[in-house]
């Protein structure tokens, strides 16, 4: 049996505190003080649920806590907070998208992008853009999910990505294997056998 290789994600860093509040959490919390010294332009927070303590009463006062305190502690990193749909319920795909979002529809009004995974078909999903703050309304992304990584792809064929770069650019093989690993356009492994034709 082949040994699986994992591929290295320069810059990510992955924290798992045992318990974050991020409201009360001060600047010389030893955990902001890790992060602030990475100086991430990009902070994940999964998930919204699990970074706060508020009780389900605090509504939009919530809201304004965690978002204005992950912009005092972090205020030059963009901020991604992962938040799950309500859990099923009877005529859930007759809800809009707004509906069926869990919590206190503060968390999405006072975020300037809202995008929603949904499932349509096996290894596929649907990326939609709920709400756009600061472009025009952009349509929905068909995307193959990766079994192995569980990372999300393109589903643009690898084939198409590579043509369209190669009328643009006269770059390398090397370049061109970058370009397409960071357009996500398939697993590594698929895109350096696809290279090696």
């Amino acid at each position: 049996r082949r040994a699986r290789r994992f591929h290295s994600l320069n810059g990510l860093h992955l924290l798992f505190p045992t318990f974050f509040n991020l409201p009360e959490v001060s600047e010389g919390n030893p955990d902001v003080e890790r992060i602030r010294i990475i100086n991430p332009e990009l902070i994940i927070w999964d998930t919204l649920r699990r970074i706060h303590r508020m009780g389900p009463d605090a509504g939009d006062q919530a809201v304004a806590y965690v978002y204005g305190q992950a912009r005092h502690l972090f205020p030059r990193a963009t901020h991604m907070f992962i938040h799950h749909d309500k859990k099923t319920i009877a005529d859930q795909d007759k809800l809009d998208d707004d509906e069926s979002f869990s919590g206190t529809g503060a968390w999405i009004d006072n975020a300037d992008l809202g995008l929603k995974l949904k499932r349509v078909a096996e290894g596929k999903v649907l990326l939609k853009f709920t709400k756009v703050r600061t472009c025009e309304d952009q349509p929905p992304v068909t995307l193959g999910l990766s079994l192995d990584s569980m990372l999300l792809y393109s589903s643009e064929s690898v084939e198409n990505l590579i043509a369209k770069w190669r009328e643009r650019h006269q770059g390398t093989n090397g370049e061109l294997e970058r370009f397409l690993l960071n357009s996500f356009a398939a697993p590594p492994h698929v895109i350096r056998t696809i290279l090696s034709k």
